[in-house]
């Protein structure tokens, strides 16, 4: 039986650009999975050597950061709330002076949009778009790491 890779089922190393462009993006997502997704374009996006085609990318991007920083401001499901409950808290990968996640995601979509405009030499913008799938990154470990101590 052949089976179509989705975003979720792939490693983003594996998804060429297209297949992540033409990807459906439903509403019906949660946190974590528009943090996967915002990993998976960012992925794709450093390993992606023509423009347009990273220009594409980066305006997925940008809408996928703007439904992460929705989901954000939004109640949490239940499932999200018992993932991020902990006996013990761990160690934060994320420095104190970002342990908001709005800063991260401020910086994120900054960089985006900096990607956007397509007004930087291509080897800055290479550089560039190292650090935003960097960021996206630690922002996604920050959103997916416990923040609640469970009740004893």
């Amino acid at each position: 039986m052949d089976t179509t890779p989705t975003l979720f089922s792939s490693d983003p190393e594996h998804l060429t650009t297209q297949q992540v462009l033409l990807a459906p993006f439903p509403d019906s997502l949660d946190l974590f999975d528009v943090a996967d997704l915002c990993c998976t374009f960012a992925s794709v996006l450093v390993e992606t050597d023509d423009r347009i085609g990273r220009l594409a990318l980066c305006g997925r991007l940008a809408h996928a950061l703007e439904k992460l920083a929705e989901r954000c401001d939004s109640d949490l499901p239940e499932h999200l709330v018992a993932a991020l409950t902990a006996d013990v808290l761990p160690p934060s990968a994320v420095p104190d002076c970002w342990y908001e996640p709005s800063c991260l995601m401020g910086y994120t979509r900054a960089l985006t949009a900096t990607l956007i405009a397509n007004v930087l030499d291509a080897k800055t913008e290479t550089e560039l778009a190292g650090l935003l799938h960097d960021l996206v990154y630690l922002l996604t470990e920050q959103l997916k790491t416990p923040c609640w101590v469970r009740e004893s």
